[in-house]
């Protein structure tokens, strides 16, 4: 990992970007974006890549966006066409977290139209949770609130409570804590698909959080 402290030159740069794994790495590493004196480099590789036919570096385009919190409305219909693809799981989950980092940005009917749709359009239990936090940011509602309990009580997967968990420990979330909270500790008692271990540390997690 390169320290956020290193004064990354623009050689440096270049020759990490230039390898896929190398720069996948560092844009989910590397803690010194925005001041770095970078900038320019980041945004020219977002805007040329984000709409790239290329999933490696479109997923890197859009983490790099995130991690920049660089956000340009035109990159909306670029997020729904890739929430509308044959995109696979990653992919149209690191959509969804685009939706949720500029959740202030977005204007707020193309935010609900888009998580409704990838509930309404995807089996996937990873990603239909994130669509449901991702529209409790807008609203308490009940509705929404029980979906996301019937998922997780059936989550085979344990990376869907540990998203869950990640999530949640966002102080946007405080409100939505305190209904969900006791269901959430049970059905991580319960769950099959967690071992005894799993459901120690996220207990322990849900403890050390406050959540």
């Amino acid at each position: 990992m390169i320290p956020s402290d290193h004064n990354i030159s623009g050689a440096e740069l270049t020759t990490i970007f230039n390898d896929a794994l190398d720069r996948s790495a560092f844009i989910w590493d590397y803690r010194g974006f925005r001041a770095d004196g970078n900038d320019e480099f980041y945004i020219a590789f977002i805007d040329e890549h984000i709409n790239s036919d290329s999933s490696g570096a479109f997923e890197d385009a859009v983490e790099l966006s995130i991690a920049m919190d660089y956000f340009k409305l035109p990159h909306l219909h670029i997020i729904e066409k890739g929430l509308s693809s044959k995109l696979d799981e990653d992919a149209k989950l690191l959509c969804l977290d685009w939706l949720y980092s500029f959740f202030e940005q977005v204007p707020k009917p193309d935010f609900e139209r888009l998580n409704k749709y990838v509930l309404q359009n995807n089996k996937s239990e990873l990603i239909n949770v994130q669509a449901l936090l991702n529209l409790l940011l807008m609203k308490n509602d009940e509705q929404l609130i029980t979906s996301l309990k019937t998922i997780m009580g059936k989550a085979a997967l344990p990376a869907v409570f540990y998203r869950l968990i990640n999530v949640l420990d966002d102080e946007c979330f405080d409100e939505i804590k305190a209904l969900v909270l006791p269901d959430i500790k049970l059905i991580i008692e319960k769950s099959g698909a967690l071992t005894v271990q799993q459901k120690d540390e996220l207990t322990a997690r849900l403890q050390a959080g406050g959540i």
